[in-house]
């Protein structure tokens, strides 16, 4: 049990590396802004549109939930619920106990 609160404990205290969330996040911007210059008429409306809308979207909701990833143990509607997965064990210990002692 003391091996499954170390490895809880580390993934709450090891935050990620800030030069690499800065260095990613300036990377979306640049692609953010330089997508509208890399418009070829000849391709089409969807080649020059959707194709890129979808491709910003997409790796702005994966920059999304990597933030939202970063520490799954909290109070936030997407965090894991511990005190429920708590309850539950102990829930289960007392029902042995009970078992136990008849």
């Amino acid at each position: 049990m003391g091996y499954l609160y170390d490895l809880v404990n580390q993934t709450i205290c090891t935050p990620t590396p800030l030069p690499y969330v800065n260095m990613c996040r300036t990377l979306l911007a640049v692609y953010l802004l330089l997508t509208p210059f890399s418009i070829q008429l000849e391709l089409g409306w969807y080649a020059n549109t959707v194709v890129p809308t979808l491709v910003a979207v997409s790796l702005l909701g994966l920059d999304q939930i990597s933030t939202e990833l970063e520490n799954p143990f909290g109070d936030d509607p997407n965090d894991l619920d511990m005190l429920d997965e708590v309850g539950m064990v102990e829930h289960e210990a007392m029902f042995l106990l009970q078992i136990i002692h008849q």
